[in-house]
């Protein structure tokens, strides 16, 4: 479904931003004083919309946003269980290994955290590269009219269709920033990794030394939706 459809099909009906507005109005939690408790009370009804309503009337742009709030909490949680099992492993490590120093215990505290939620990470991985691949696609007309598209051969066609042609397109035309295409491109990466290896998704190897760009996740999701959709995806909570 198009960004221009889904446009007048949401000017027509009650759809999930109208249901989060709400939910959160008749919530008690303040945005800017509890604003984890508010992300909670999001994903909870965003995932309530889905399974009360009827899935043949959810549009796109609905799931597309869905998608979104289970990136963010995802992420937000994945971070907490690491940094937790990081810690305690950290604490247990330095009790039974004598012979270790503070450098190869911190290592071995952060493999146990990565192993905690390798298969979180996969799965948030695999999700945003879907998505961003789905809001990439709506928002190539911005710099290749569908028109041209279709004249196009067969082999600039399918390059154009593919996820780092069209991630490369959106940064050299500066539709996108060059931090959000950089952090599109990492999330194919890692995703290819992680989903062809089984390894991957308990080592997550893949991701040393880049641990911290699981955060620009949410950053890369919000710019793209917010250029197909004219708004951005978290705008109910202040990530």
């Amino acid at each position: 479904m198009g960004a221009d459809t889904d446009d007048e099909v949401r000017s027509e009906r009650y759809d999930i931003h109208n249901y989060i507005k709400e939910v959160l109005d008749k919530s008690e939690f303040d945005a800017d004083e509890n604003p984890l408790e508010m992300s909670d009370v999001i994903r909870a009804a965003a995932s309530r919309y889905v399974v009360e309503g009827n899935s043949d009337d959810i549009a796109d742009y609905e799931y597309h946003y869905i998608t979104a709030v289970r990136i963010a909490d995802n992420i937000s949680r994945s971070s907490s269980v690491y940094k937790e099992t990081a810690r305690d492993m950290y604490n247990e490590f330095e009790e039974s290994h004598d012979d270790l120093n503070d450098e190869e215990i911190e290592a071995m505290a952060e493999d146990a955290g990565k192993f905690t939620i390798g298969n979180n990470l996969t799965v948030t991985y695999s999700m945003a590269y879907e998505l961003l691949d789905d809001l990439m696609e709506e928002a190539m007309p911005l710099i290749l009219p569908e028109e041209d598209r279709k004249k196009a051969g067969g082999t600039l066609k399918s390059q154009v269709n593919e996820y780092f042609s069209k991630q490369q397109l959106l940064g050299q035309c500066g539709v996108v920033s060059e931090e959000t295409a950089s952090t599109i491109q990492h999330i194919g990466g890692i995703r290819h990794d992680v989903v062809h290896d089984v390894e991957e998704r308990f080592t997550l190897d893949t991701l040393d030394g880049d641990m911290d760009r699981i955060d620009e996740i949410p950053g890369a999701v919000n710019e793209v939706y917010e250029l197909v959709y004219g708004e951005p995806a978290y705008q109910y909570v202040d990530e």
